[in-house]
């Protein structure tokens, strides 16, 4: 009976604490996209920042430039992004960002 009652503490004991160890796991990630997210808010605040952004958007990059409008639309989708770099200097963020570009270019197509 003894051993029964041992071997289910152990048992009880190893669940709490994996569960201790998730909870906190997940905190973690929690705190740090937060975290993310006010980085993000942070930058979007500037002006300079969304202009880029939403011509990003509304001016997409065309993958086999053929004419000379196409490459010099490429050329200031460079001059864009190059621009967003100066911009936002965290590479964490500036990926969010390239992300939400990319989901609202596939919208717009």
């Amino acid at each position: 009976m003894s051993i029964a009652l041992l071997i289910c503490t152990v048992l009880i004991t190893l669940f709490v604490i994996t569960a201790m160890l998730k909870a906190q796991s997940s905190a973690h990630r929690l705190t740090r996209n937060i975290s993310d997210m006010k980085a993000l808010e942070g930058v979007l605040k500037d002006r300079d920042v969304i202009i880029v952004i939403q011509r990003m958007i509304r001016e997409p990059r065309v993958e086999n430039p053929k004419t000379e409008v196409q490459r010099r639309r490429n050329k200031r989708y460079i001059l864009h992004q190059a621009r967003l770099k100066h911009l936002v200097p965290d590479e964490k963020t500036r990926r969010m960002i390239y992300t939400f570009i990319s989901i609202k270019k596939k919208r717009h197509l």
